[in-house]
């Protein structure tokens, strides 16, 4: 089981650490822990709100954060 695990890895190893250069990727997530840590500080300020409410906003949030993120943008 053993070697046949090594062997496994060997064969594959030229493609396991495959690094892609992307300049629309990040370097870190940053940006995602802020975006996620802005939300849930706004969901905090609604305490008491049902679930159904809850999803609404989410939806809401979501929909105008992307609306002015993508207002700029050429796809």
């Amino acid at each position: 089981m053993v070697r046949r695990s090594f062997t496994v890895i060997k064969k594959a190893l030229s493609h396991i650490f495959t690094y892609l250069k992307d300049d629309k990727i990040p370097n870190s997530t940053n940006a995602l822990e802020s975006f996620f840590g802005h939300l849930k500080g706004n969901l905090n300020i609604h305490r008491g709100l049902s679930i159904k409410n809850k999803k609404n906003f989410l939806r809401w949030y979501l929909y105008d954060t992307i609306k002015i993120k993508c207002k700029n943008r050429f796809f």
